[in-house]
Formats: C-alpha cells, structure tokens, sequence
C-alpha cells in the first residue's frame, strides 16, 4: 500500500510555479480537503534561495559550481582558439622580419659589386 502524499515543494515559483500550485491544491483538495501541503519556494538569490529553502544548500552550491566550471572551461577554450591564430601570423611576421632583416645587407653587397 503506497504512502499518501502529505508535502509537495515546488522549487522556483513565477508564474508557472504558483499556477502548478493552485492546480494542485485545488485537485487534491477535492479528495480529501485539508491533507496536502503546497510550498512554492522562490529564492531572492536564486538557487542558492532554494537550496536554503529546501534544506539541500550543499548539493545546490556543488551544481552551481559544476555550471561555473564549465562555463570557464568554454570560454578558455575559445579564447584559445581565437588566439592560436593569431600568434601564427604574428611570430610569422616577426620571422619574416628577421629573415628581410638579414639578407636585405647582403642583397645591397651584391648590387653595389655589379
């Protein structure tokens, strides 16, 4: 025999949280008035509001942290991958400097021997 359900939280209210609520009080209600209770958990800082409302702050800030990492591992990655690149041309630039560098001398030498 299965448990009736005494408690339901609703993490991050707006408009769809508080209309699943109402819905479902009002469903529930219809069955046995007065044995269910809605919570619509709407945290000012946003999942950390919820994960103190709801008791479960470790698991919410290990999640938060999880979206952050990879948020900055994608950034990093295309950073690196707009500048590779760009350091190609420019330590080309900076080759062919040295390489014009050296051997316009030696290309004067000759037309002022001829």
């Amino acid at each position: 025999m299965t448990k009736p359900i005494k408690r339901v939280v609703i993490l991050g209210g707006g408009t769809s949280g508080w209309m699943t609520a109402s819905a479902l009080l009002r469903f529930m209600n219809r069955a046995t008035p007065g044995t269910i209770e809605v919570t619509v958990v709407e945290g000012p800082d946003g999942p950390i509001g919820v994960g103190e409302a709801t008791g479960a702050m470790d698991t919410m800030l290990n999640k938060i942290a999880d979206f952050y990492d990879d948020e900055v591992d994608t950034a990093v990655g295309a950073l690196t991958a707009l500048l590779e690149p760009l350091m190609i041309v420019i330590l080309g630039v900076i080759i062919g400097g040295l390489v014009v560098a050296m051997y316009l001398p030696i290309f004067r030498l000759v037309t002022l021997i001829k």
